[in-house]
């Protein structure tokens, strides 16, 4: 009791002197700002593929209108 969980690995020496490195290295000087807002903007969406979106995802670009489609001519005779 009084113990944290060990899973008994046996890890290479390498392991343990930190010579392993993970990920993958930078080649160039890339600041996050450049990689999360690229010059030009995002990618230009083709108009048939984000209207198909549109209607199965209810997916509307910001400031974009919806449009539902309603009726709204009022027939008093229809009960």
């Amino acid at each position: 009791m009084g113990q944290g969980f060990s899973r008994k690995y046996e890890w290479p020496g390498k392991c343990e002197a930190g010579a392993i490195k993970f990920g993958v290295p930078t080649q160039g000087l890339e600041s996050a700002k450049d990689m999360l807002y690229p010059m030009g903007g995002g990618s230009e969406v083709d108009p048939v593929i984000a209207a198909m979106y549109r209607n199965t995802h209810g997916n509307f670009a910001p400031g974009e209108q919806k449009n539902r489609n309603y009726d709204w001519k009022f027939d008093p005779t229809a009960h």
